[in-house]
């Protein structure tokens, strides 16, 4: 049996941490303590997890791991809870037989993945068993460098990407599993692990296949070149047929037997010593990020409930829809008032395009400037001159010399406010189009929360600016037709 003795306190955590993985936390930027299993393609991940788990996992040749799996152990012993297993993904949750895990594991993995892809979609895999580790884990594909038939050419670089994510946040355990025949400082994960932890006070190695290179081992441990803070453990690979508990037995026979791994310490020797090792470092984890946890959790409850009561009312039936958008139009009524009257909107503290009133006045001053320009151009320019000079000669014989014939002013002053014409219904134009930039912010502001209401008073308010707009033209251009009837000017020219 693996169990090591547990603080009672600590399994409620551990299985409320499992709880709130499942409910995705993560993605509310919730970061929970986690060991995660990271290791370069056939280093011995899943023999090591195999071990720990007293249960057969998917192995053979390639990436055979190509989904996160989140590996749950939980030891019944001493309890009336029996031996049981649930494998849980892609929204699907089943209760398996333990010689069935390899096979749904992989069913799954096909399901989510399909048959050559790396996805970054978690299976969860709960064990409860007599004599398990109180341990979760999460094992992560094995970094490789070649894509096999049909694997994407990035490969790599997707198994980097999902690490990378997993192993980042300073909660994460990183449990860095390394052959014993390869060169540490170059392997792979190692690598990885140092750029996100680089004195290495959250990675812990398992040294695997000790039995293929004992001899260098030992300096290899010991001399720790590549910053191992949590220390190592050696392992021996399960062979072939052998049973877990015969894997077990010729493990510890190995390491007392090897002249080269038996001076090792006894704490860095054996699977066993590897659960009891990771069942401390995940209990002292969650003891000292539980505060932290805790109000990670507060602060992001707070926030949803913020936005809980942010909801508009919710609409029942067709009677308590008309309430309700009369309500809205009484509120968008008078925001528009007060910004009819030059007040600003709390919705809109600093936005200077939702002072209304000034702006409005901005609109006429430029037209007022307009006319003036255009009329002091037209005053000095030869062709109002010229306009001029054609209208007197042709009212010559008519009238008595020196005295301005009326007809002539009455063109005159026809040909000037012509002029008014274009720049006027510009400005109603534009006026209206501001108009409409203030009165669908409002719309959208006050309907938050109700897109067919807001889509159908947003309609109807289009209809009814552009009918203003319309009678607006017809009414300015009317104003202007009787000034040309009318024949009064204060224009200096005609005053001398």
């Amino acid at each position: 049996a693996l169990q090591t003795p547990f603080n009672e306190n600590v399994r409620p955590l551990l299985d409320a941490v499992d709880t709130l993985r499942q409910l995705s936390v993560a993605e509310e930027g919730i970061k929970l303590p986690t060991i995660v299993v990271v290791g370069d393609q056939s280093s011995g991940k899943s023999s090591v997890l195999e071990s720990l788990a007293q249960v057969d996992l998917p192995r053979g040749q390639g990436v055979v791991t190509r989904v996160p799996l989140v590996l749950r152990l939980q030891n019944t012993s001493g309890t009336d809870q029996s031996h049981q297993v649930v494998i849980q993904y892609g929204g699907k949750k089943r209760v398996i037989e333990e010689a069935e895990i390899s096979a749904a594991v992989v069913e799954a993995t096909i399901e989510l993945a399909g048959d050559k892809h790396i996805v970054n979609k978690p299976i969860s895999l709960h064990i409860t068993k007599p004599g398990a580790p109180d341990l979760t884990m999460i094992d992560l594909p094995g970094i490789t460098r070649v894509p096999v038939h049909g694997q994407p050419e990035d490969i790599q670089e997707q198994i980097k990407k999902i690490i990378q994510e997993y192993i980042s946040p300073k909660e994460t355990i990183i449990l860095n599993v390394i052959c014993s025949t390869v060169d540490f400082p170059t392997c792979e994960s190692i690598l990885m692990s140092r750029q996100v932890d680089r004195e290495g006070e959250r990675t812990m190695a398992v040294v695997t296949k000790v039995d293929m290179s004992p001899k260098d081992l030992k300096e290899k441990v010991m001399a720790d070149v590549v910053g191992i803070g949590l220390g190592y453990i050696c392992v021996r690979n399960r062979i072939g047929d052998e049973t877990h508990e015969e894997g077990r037995d010729k493990e510890a026979e190995l390491f007392r037997t090897d002249p080269h791994l038996r001076d090792l310490p006894e704490s860095m020797l054996g699977i066993r010593q590897l659960a009891k090792r990771l069942t401390e470092f995940q209990a002292d984890s969650l003891r000292k990020n539980l505060p932290k946890l805790v109000g990670n959790i507060r602060s992001a409850l707070t926030a949803v409930r913020r936005d809980l009561d942010a909801l508009p009312q919710r609409v029942a039936d067709s009677e308590s829809a008309l309430p309700l958008a009369m309500d809205c139009y009484q509120s968008i009524r008078r925001s528009l008032e007060r910004l009819l009257a030059g007040d600003s909107l709390p919705e809109f503290p600093d936005d200077k395009q939702m002072n209304y009133a000034a702006r409005l006045h901005e609109y006429f001053v430029k037209l007022s400037s307009q006319i003036r320009s255009n009329g002091d151009e037209d005053s000095s320019s030869s062709g109002s001159q010229g306009k001029l000079e054609e209208l007197l000669h042709e009212a010559k014989g008519v009238t008595l010399p020196n005295i301005l014939q009326s007809s002539v002013l009455k063109q005159m002053v026809a040909y000037n406010v012509k002029e008014f014409h274009e720049p006027s219904i510009a400005t109603v134009d534009e006026v209206h189009n501001y108009a409409a930039q203030v009165v669908m912010p409002v719309i959208s502001k006050k309907t938050e929360g109700y897109p067919k209401l807001q889509a159908l008073l947003k309609k109807n308010m289009q209809g009814v600016l552009e009918k203003s707009q319309s009678a607006c033209k017809e009414f300015v251009q009317d104003k202007l037709e009787k000034e040309t009837t009318i024949t009064f000017t204060l224009n200096p020219k005609y005053m001398e």
